[in-house]
């Protein structure tokens, strides 16, 4: 494919991107151009939790896995969208590990970079800023929604478990009222009675 029919597909996936919302193409290229294109391969890492918030991501194609400190997946990304914009705002470290699933294609943006380039255009640098907090807010309404649906997921865990307890409770007032009518109509010693049982459950 012609440099400038890439391009000109480039630019199209990239303006799909919310951290790029609202920005004229001309913007666009200059971000592009700050950017370093790696390939990830699958399970390799792209950033550790507790690392320093340095660079923002933005995946193409491929496949990545969030995962907390302790091990646990807990999200899985998928193009085209952007990797650690808390970071660019905060400087905070890492709160997860971010690796491939498999194969994927990424530009990776330094915080340096962009920062220089929003010092000289302010307008530029408002736009994105609003964007980042819109792309918080919306993994927010996500994390949120998730966190509802976890909760739904223990409530109905919960009763089930509360069911379970009734029902074994219930069984086993049976068992010992069957007992007690077992020892009286057969005139059988406590003994006796268990030891029939047990020949029985065995047969």
């Amino acid at each position: 494919m012609p440099r400038e029919n890439r391009d000109r597909t480039l630019l199209q996936v990239l303006r799909k991107i919310p951290l790029f919302k609202g920005l004229e193409p001309p913007k666009i290229k200059k971000i592009l151009g700050l950017c370093m294109h790696k390939v990830f391969q699958a399970e390799q890492l792209i950033c550790r939790s507790g690392a320093l918030s340095d660079e923002l991501y933005i995946l193409l194609s491929g496949e990545l896995a969030v995962v907390t400190a302790e091990g646990i997946q807990v999200a899985v990304i998928k193009p085209v969208t952007t990797v650690g914009e808390m970071g660019m705002i905060t400087a905070q470290p890492r709160s997860a590990t971010v690796q491939a699933i498999q194969p994927s294609n990424i530009f990776v943006l330094s915080k340096p970079h962009l920062d220089a380039a929003m010092r000289n255009d302010q307008a530029m640098q408002g736009q994105i800023y609003l964007n980042i907090i819109q792309v918080l807010s919306d993994k927010l309404d996500a994390d949120n929604a998730q966190l509802r649906n976890l909760q739904l997921d223990l409530e109905r865990a919960d009763r089930r478990a509360q069911q379970l307890e009734r029902h074994i409770e219930a069984q086993g007032k049976r068992a010992h009222l069957a007992r007690e009518l077992a020892l009286q109509q057969k005139g059988l010693e406590q003994g006796e009675l268990e030891l029939y049982v047990e020949e029985q459950c065995k047969t």
